[in-house]
C-alpha cells in the first residue's frame, strides 16, 4: 500500500492493478510471460478505460509502436522495466486524466522495477508534455532544456489519485498537489484554478480566480483529500458583451502578444491560430477560454467586467495569458498533424 492508501496488485513483482483507497480501479495490466498482453487506464471513472495494445505497430515517426483505443498511437517501452518516456502521436485523443494517468502508470512500474530514471527522446517535447512528466516524475532539468530537446532525466515519484466523489478526484504525493472538480483541474499554480489553502480551518480549496481575486469556490478538502464541501460549479455569469466577437484589431493584437510569449517553434503556428480564429465572449463556467470544434476560441466574459475598468492594457495582458494555453493546444495539434 502506497502512502495515501493506494494499493497496488502485483504479479511476480510486477504491478498488475492500481486501485485507490476508496476501492476504484485505475489502472490494469495483463502480464504473459513477463510481457503485457494488455493494459488500460481510467480517467474518468463514468467513461470506458483507454486500452493499451501490447501489439507492435510501425509508425512513420515514432517508429515501433502501441495503438491506444482512443485513436492515438504510443511509442513502445519495455513495461516490465520502462527506462524511457514514450512520445504519442495525437495527445489530445486521450481523454481528460487519462494521459497523466498512463504517465503514473509506467512510473509506478519503473518504481517497482527499481529504475532509477528514465529518459523522453520522441518527438513533440511541449510545456504541455513537461507539466504531465512534473506529475508523476522528478527532474533536475529544466522546461526550456527540455522543450528546445536537450537530454533530460526524469526520476520516478508517482501520484496517488483517488476519487473522493462522482465528479471529483484529488491527486497527492506531499499532501493534495492537484484536483479535479467537475472535469476542470486546478492546482497551486494555476493562474485561475487554484488550489488555496484556508488558514482559518487548515483546509484547501478549489476556487475559480478572475483578475487577481476569487471568483467562486467550488470544494474544499482536509489535508487527506477527503470531501468536505461541494462540489458545485460557480452560478450563470451575466454580463453585456456576452456573444459579442473581438474587433479584428484587438484579435490581431492577442496573436501578436501570445506568439511572443510561445515558444520559438510555435510561435508562428500560435499567431495564425489568434489571428484566424473567430473570439467572443461567453459564460465558460470554470474555463478562461475554450477553443469550440469549429474552431472559435470563447473567452470567459468576467475577464471583461472585472478587468476593463483597470485598462486595456491590463486586460489585453489577461487575455493573452486565458488564450494562450488554448492555442498553443491548437498550433501542437497542427504541426503534429502535419508531421504525420
Amino acid at each position: 500500500m502506497l502512502t495515501h492508501g493506494t494499493r497496488l496488485v502485483l504479479d511476480g513483482g510486477r504491478v498488475a492493478e492500481v486501485i485507490d483507497r476508496e476501492g476504484h480501479r485505475l489502472a490494469r495490466i495483463a502480464w504473459r510471460g513477463g510481457r503485457i498482453s494488455s493494459a488500460m487506464v481510467w480517467g474518468d471513472l463514468a467513461a470506458p478505460p483507454v486500452g493499451i495494445s501490447a501489439a507492435i505497430v510501425a509508425h512513420p515517426v515514432l517508429g515501433d509502436a502501441h495503438a491506444l483505443s482512443c485513436g492515438a498511437v504510443m511509442s513502445a517501452i519495455d513495461w516490465s522495466s520502462p527506462t524511457r518516456i514514450p512520445a504519442i502521436d495525437r495527445p489530445a485523443a486521450i481523454p481528460a486524466g487519462a494521459g497523466t494517468m498512463l504517465l503514473d502508470l509506467i512510473a509506478l512500474c519503473a518504481m517497482r522495477a527499481g529504475v532509477a530514471s528514465l529518459a523522453y527522446e520522441g518527438p513533440y517535447p511541449t510545456h504541455a508534455l513537461w507539466g504531465s512528466l512534473a506529475q508523476c516524475f522528478t527532474t533536475g532539468g529544466s522546461v526550456d532544456d527540455f522543450v528546445r530537446g536537450a537530454p533530460v532525466s526524469f526520476a520516478p515519484a508517482p501520484f496517488e489519485r483517488v476519487w473522493v466523489h462522482e465528479r471529483v478526484w484529488v491527486q497527492l504525493r506531499d499532501g493534495i498537489e492537484r484536483a479535479n472538480v467537475l472535469g476542470a483541474d486546478f492546482a497551486p499554480d494555476h493562474a485561475a484554478r487554484r488550489l488555496v489553502r484556508i488558514s482559518d480551518d487548515d483546509t484547501i480549496a478549489a476556487e475559480l480566480w478572475i483578475g487577481d481575486a476569487p471568483h467562486a469556490q467550488l470544494a474544499r478538502f482536509d489535508r487527506r483529500g477527503a470531501l468536505i464541501d461541494g462540489p458545485t460549479m460557480p452560478p450563470p455569469f451575466s454580463s453585456g458583451v456576452l456573444g459579442r466577437e473581438f474587433p479584428p484589431p484587438l484579435r490581431a493584437a492577442l496573436a501578436e502578444l501570445v506568439a511572443d510569449h510561445a515558444p520559438h517553434p510555435l510561435a508562428a503556428a500560435v499567431r495564425d491560430v489568434v489571428a484566424g480564429a473567430r473570439l467572443a465572449w461567453a459564460d465558460l463556467g470554470v474555463e478562461l477560454a475554450r477553443a469550440t470544434p469549429d474552431g472559435a476560441i470563447l473567452v470567459h466574459a468576467a475577464l471583461w467586467d472585472r478587468l476593463a475598468p483597470l485598462g486595456m492594457a491590463r486586460l489585453a495582458m489577461a487575455l493573452a495569458e486565458a488564450i494562450d494555453p488554448v492555442a498553443r493546444r491548437l498550433a501542437t495539434a497542427r504541426l503534429a498533424a502535419l508531421i504525420a
